[in-house]
């Protein structure tokens, strides 16, 4: 769907203050850039130049086509320079000879010098750090994916294996410490990054032939929104207001017993978990400030004592 015109920008600073209210912790998508991607989404400072505002029918998120456009601007922003900007007296003589060109101008520039200031979100990426070498060798993957469809993930995985373990087979040690991965590692997860969790584990598990400790899938979205796609089978508290999800799906060896605290997905019934390991799963939500307390009342009527928060402006965006 397609916004009107005057509906991106409160859209868009509602699901920022919404992301603001939740605080998603390191194994989400990073939240300072994911608003950053959302402020430069926003035609209060990019105008119409990323238009038309689509938005994902499913997940109620901008749509991949939307939020590729910052991606290509932040390309050519970094071929830029605060030097190379259009100056104060070229837009001056813009304004003169024709306001709206200058106008297009000036919000370029802006967008241009909050792209290369601020971090956004990676369309497709992995990357990988070492996290342990003894008294075993730890390697934790990131793959972060602003998905076409299925809102905002981050996979992530800690592969061990005997102290000296180098990964050859998978990963490459650079010279100044950084990491990087074959690509046949990407490959797996753009293959199966929306496989159930427990498939996931035994495809990276066949694929490294290394011991996986930690598994874990997150996702932003969806989110839902007057105007905007909700299911029918939404909590009538959600309908007519804003609502974001984040959802977590962890499978570790820390956990010893399994916790399912997703009042929206019901539990996977008869679920083999690896040997030793337990999985915990659970969803939030921020939301209308009206709409909290009785979202909190729809998910203790269905088992489980989420955390819901108000959705609030934040100052400065």
């Amino acid at each position: 769907m397609t916004l009107p015109i005057d509906r991106p920008g409160p859209y868009l600073r509602a699901l920022s203050w919404g992301l603001h209210a939740l605080a998603p912790h390191e194994d989400y998508v990073p939240m300072n850039a994911a608003r950053a991607h959302l402020a430069a989404l926003d035609p209060a400072m990019s105008g119409a130049l990323l238009s038309p505002a689509a938005v994902d029918e499913a997940s109620g998120l901008p749509a991949f086509s939307w939020m590729e456009r910052v991606e290509a601007e932040a390309i050519l922003a970094r071929r830029g320079s605060a030097d190379t900007d259009v100056g104060d007296e070229a837009l001056a003589r813009a304004h003169r000879m024709d306001p709206a060109l200058a106008r297009r101008m000036e919000q370029r520039r802006a967008l241009h010098r909050h792209l290369r200031t601020f971090p956004i979100l990676p369309m497709s990426t992995l990357t990988v750090v070492v996290r342990q070498v003894h008294p075993r060798t730890v390697f934790s993957l990131r793959y972060d994916r602003v998905a076409p469809m299925g809102g905002w993930m981050c996979v992530r995985v800690d592969l061990s294996g005997a102290w000296g373990w180098t990964g050859d087979e998978l990963f490459q040690v650079h010279t100044d410490d950084t990491v990087t991965a074959v690509p046949g590692l990407q490959h797996l997860f753009s293959r199966h990054v929306l496989t159930p969790l427990v498939a996931l584990f035994d495809q990276v598990q066949a694929a490294t032939a290394a011991e996986i400790t930690r598994i874990t899938r997150t996702f932003v979205g969806p989110f839902w929104f007057p105007g905007g796609p909700v299911p029918d089978d939404a909590p009538e508290a959600a309908h007519g207001a804003l609502v974001l999800h984040l959802s977590q799906a962890l499978l570790s060896r820390e956990i010893t017993q399994s916790h399912h605290r997703d009042p929206w997905t019901p539990r996977v019934l008869g679920e083999r978990l690896p040997e030793g390991f337990g999985m915990f799963r659970e969803r939030r939500f921020a939301a209308t400030p009206a709409r909290v307390a009785p979202l909190q009342a729809w998910s203790r009527s269905r088992g489980v004592d989420t955390v819901v928060v108000p959705i609030r402006p934040v100052r400065g965006g």
